[in-house]
């Protein structure tokens, strides 16, 4: 992305990356705009393509706007295309998130392998994050692993979503959960809901 890391309190207002066209191998966290964001980001966008982790390092996050976002993200969004290797958090528009993300959407399609966590938004909502007025579009893939969980929004959700919705389908290998909405929750999420459809390949388990 545009920037490796942004530090508290750090501000990215009116910021966008267009056609974005990305390779790479490992990396902790990689994002349209930033990699790992600890201020505020408003206002923001990232369009065009990410292609990583094909070595068998992998990466911890990838996201189409924001690889790990623990402060704020507001009005943003990403039109951003992932397909990662081995990867363990994949979303159209945070990797992870651990604060508050609100007003924003993704629209790209997200694919990774190897049992990792994906989702048309944010794929991993941790317990201290909210998530606010927001919605994804684009398709969410887990193939060619075990276990992983796939989500038309989160892959899992341990935090609070509110009034967002999701209208990609979602898909996991064998082994793996696949959710319209989330691939799992162990949060809270009230007034949202999904229409994209949901499967699990070669598989007995679909949610």
């Amino acid at each position: 992305g545009l920037f490796a890391v942004i530090e508290t309190p750090a501000l990215l207002r009116d910021i966008g990356v267009t056609h974005l066209a990305y390779t790479a191998g490992f990396e902790p966290s990689m994002g349209g705009l930033v990699g790992q964001s600890l201020g505020t980001i408003a206002y923001s966008f990232a369009t065009g393509s990410i292609h990583a982790g094909d070595s068998n390092f992998g990466l911890g996050d990838v996201g189409g706007l924001v690889g790990y976002s623990t402060v704020s993200i507001e009005h943003s969004y990403a039109a951003v295309s992932l397909k990662t290797g081995a990867v363990e958090f994949v979303g159209g528009l945070a990797g992870e998130n651990s604060g508050t993300i609100s007003d924003s959407y993704a629209t790209g399609s997200a694919r990774a392998r190897a049992g990792s966590y994906v989702a048309g938004f944010v794929s991993v909502n941790h317990s201290s994050a909210t998530i606010t007025r927001c919605h994804a579009t684009g398709s969410a893939v887990e193939v060619d692993g075990k276990e992983g969980l796939a989500g038309g929004f989160a892959s899992v959700n341990f935090g609070t979503i509110s009034q967002s919705f999701a209208v990609g389908s979602s898909a996991a290998s064998r082994g793996g959960l696949s959710g319209g909405f989330a691939g799992a929750n162990e949060g809270s999420i009230s007034d949202s809901y999904s229409r994209g459809n949901s499967s699990v390949v070669s598989g007995d388990k679909k949610y």
